[in-house]
């Protein structure tokens, strides 16, 4: 299978632009469409876990979590008041699409997390054993060991869309290129 890609260098990190990639106006009016504001960044928790309510109260308002319904999640978001912070995940790719940051642990399924990647997101993995396959720091991703280093990296992906882009392109790449050789 042969991909169409122009390298080149950017901080010291392989950037590859994929023919057919939707643009940022694209993504953003896919995200109005699914109900949430262009300017929303959009964390995906592919955790089927807990972990990230507890830390939406100190991220900022426009960062989002979309999350796999549980009955026990449901009823945090209820009552945290959460309801305009986290929403529920539907068997739609598109939910993945408008996404601008996966978030793992050991208890990830593997193929949501190559959906993710071949979707161009980064990945920020918490306490990640298994997963490391995937992640490789500063490249596709980071490896997080704390909720205040984990609060810290999605405000600085947040504020740097452009890190947080080349990162996504990266994971694409890793992916096709690395783990589906394997």
């Amino acid at each position: 299978k042969k991909n169409n890609y122009n390298k080149q260098r950017f901080n010291s990190i392989f950037v590859l632009k994929k023919e057919g990639v939707s643009s940022v106006n694209e993504k953003q009016d896919l995200k109005i469409l699914l109900g949430f504001h262009k300017n929303d960044f959009v964390i995906i928790d592919l955790s089927k876990e807990d972990y990230l309510i507890g830390l939406m109260p100190y991220l900022d308002e426009n960062i989002k979590m979309m999350a796999f319904k549980t009955k026990m999640l449901e009823n945090q978001v209820k009552e945290y008041h959460l309801e305009n912070k986290v929403y529920f995940l539907e068997d739609n790719e598109d939910y993945f699409k408008i996404s601008n940051l996966g978030i793992v642990t050991d208890s990830s399924d593997e193929e949501y997390l190559k959906k993710a990647m071949s979707l161009q997101i980064p990945l920020l993995a918490l306490n990640c054993k298994n997963k490391q396959q995937f992640i490789k720091n500063d490249v596709t991703g980071y490896v997080i060991n704390s909720q205040n280093e984990m609060i810290n990296m999605i405000h600085f992906l947040k504020n740097n869309k452009k890190y947080n882009y080349n990162l996504g392109m990266n994971s694409y790449y890793y992916l096709e290129n690395s783990i589906t050789q394997v």
